[in-house]
């Protein structure tokens, strides 16, 4: 995405509690990668957990669902109505998009990253993290993550990003108005001498302690 940048004046740290507690009513379906969605050059895992770059094209079915020309994949499983939390390993990588977007979004042709087509979205180009906020917003990360999670509030409109290691938020997207399904949205990008691949994470303690965070100041 090109055009008019802006830089993000917040400085996302989040205060963390040392008493670790769930919310309930958060939805901690495990996420996975949908190969009907993935782009002819990406490769989905058997357990739906890992998508990678080849250089070639694979020879799967050209349906309306699959990615022709950028290389994304969404997840499975979708929502519309709660919240959800993922999260994916992005250590080694030099360049990745990642956030949610509508279920129903074009799969074809190039792809516009911006709320008002239906994806909330972060990436990593150049060393540089940028939040596809339409105009993009350039966000300062000191810490380079190893692990992003991401939160997702649909009913108070609520995107926000995280580096898990750091227990830090990165970027919020809000008073977003949703009104359809939305899904867990990928890109591993192509090789560029980084590792090319993305792996979905189960939970962990790290995991426990941003949930712990989003229930007590509800971010």
């Amino acid at each position: 995405m090109h055009g008019n940048f802006r830089t993000c004046e917040c400085s996302g740290s989040v205060n963390f509690p040392t008493v670790l507690f769930i919310d309930v009513h958060l939805s901690r379906i495990a996420v996975t990668y949908d190969p009907d969605t993935a782009h002819p050059s990406l490769v989905v895992s058997e357990d739906g957990k890992q998508v990678s770059f080849c250089e070639r094209n694979r020879n799967v079915p050209n349906q309306p669902s699959r990615f022709s020309d950028a290389l994304n994949v969404l997840a499975k499983e979708g929502f519309s109505s709660g919240k959800f939390y993922y999260e994916v390993q992005v250590k080694g990588k030099t360049q990745w998009d990642l956030g949610v977007s509508y279920e129903s979004i074009n799969r074809e042709g190039r792809l516009k990253l911006t709320p008002r087509n239906g994806f909330w979205t972060m990436w990593l180009r150049n060393g540089q993290f940028t939040a596809n906020a339409g105009p993009a917003v350039r966000v300062p990360v000191r810490n380079k993550p190893e692990k992003i999670g991401v939160f997702v509030d649909y009913d108070k409109g609520l995107v926000s990003f995280y580096n898990v290691e750091a227990r830090a938020r990165i970027y919020t997207f809000d008073q977003c108005k949703f009104t359809k399904k939305i899904v867990p949205f990928f890109c591993p990008c192509a090789s560029d001498g980084g590792i090319t691949f993305m792996r979905l994470c189960d939970m962990c303690v790290g995991s426990l302690v941003i949930l712990t965070a989003l229930q007590v100041r509800r971010v």
